[in-house]
């Protein structure tokens, strides 16, 4: 760790799924400029390591005692920063003159692979996406038994009630009807639906029409995704009607 720089990142008001989705443009920052990317822990901004007093912080199942989303995950790297290089809340700075241009970054050093795959460029940032969030949302130990303790006392179902659990390749989804359309139309059920076959290897007429290009995008995954076919799905949702 010595000698190195670093980009510092807070997270903003929001929800986890908004925070990881800007960490992957402010990651992508750190490896543009050659810099170590860190959560601080005095992330004050944080919604979700703060306790019920202004300034308290919550009792961490890693048991420890930081605002950072280490709070809950596994650390992302073993180095401290120096509080000399940028930082950033969200995608604002709070430290330094260097500025973020938007959420859909994609680091340079990935580039020259994902052109030479054929993948969509379009669809570049996305892949970008899931590769930071398969980096940073990985569960502490501690973390992933409270989950697992919340989940048999909630999860509801023929195959729960059995003791028998989610099987493998079952796909899982949250239908959100509540809030949502603040920020965008609300999709039918039928819409998640269509994208549940499409993943099981039978989309409908309706769904190769609207997405004509949908089977060369997941035919290079379709021997990773065997167990879908078996056509198992958990629903959580808001909306009693669905």
């Amino acid at each position: 760790c010595d000698g190195k720089e670093y980009v510092e990142h807070g997270m903003f008001r929001s929800g986890i799924g908004s925070n990881i989705h800007i960490s992957a443009a402010v990651l992508a920052h750190a490896l543009d400029t050659g810099r170590i990317y860190v959560w601080p822990d005095d992330d004050i901004h944080n919604p979700w390591t703060l306790g019920k007093d202004k300034k308290s912080i919550v009792d961490c199942p890693s048991g420890k005692q930081t605002r950072s989303y280490e709070c809950y995950f596994k650390p992302i790297t073993s180095c401290k920063s120096d509080g000399k290089g940028p930082r950033f809340t969200g995608v604002a700075k709070e430290r330094g003159k260097e500025k973020i241009k938007g959420a859909d970054v994609v680091p340079t050093m990935f580039k020259a692979l994902l052109k030479c795959s054929g993948y969509p460029k379009d669809y570049w940032r996305k892949w970008w996406r899931a590769q930071a969030a398969a980096f940073l949302v990985r569960l502490s130990p501690q973390t992933r038994q409270e989950l697992a303790t919340f989940r048999s006392a909630v999860l509801v179902g023929d195959a729960i009630d059995s003791g028998a659990g989610l099987s493998g390749g079952t796909v899982g989804t949250h239908v959100r009807h509540g809030d949502k359309y603040y920020e965008a139309p609300e999709y039918p059920f039928e819409d998640y639906w269509s994208i549940f076959q499409w993943l099981a290897g039978s989309p409908s007429a309706d769904f190769l029409k609207r997405c004509p290009s949908s089977p060369q995008l997941v035919e290079p995954f379709r021997r990773l995704l065997p167990a879908i076919a078996s056509k198992r799905l958990y629903v959580g949702t808001d909306d009693p009607k669905v």
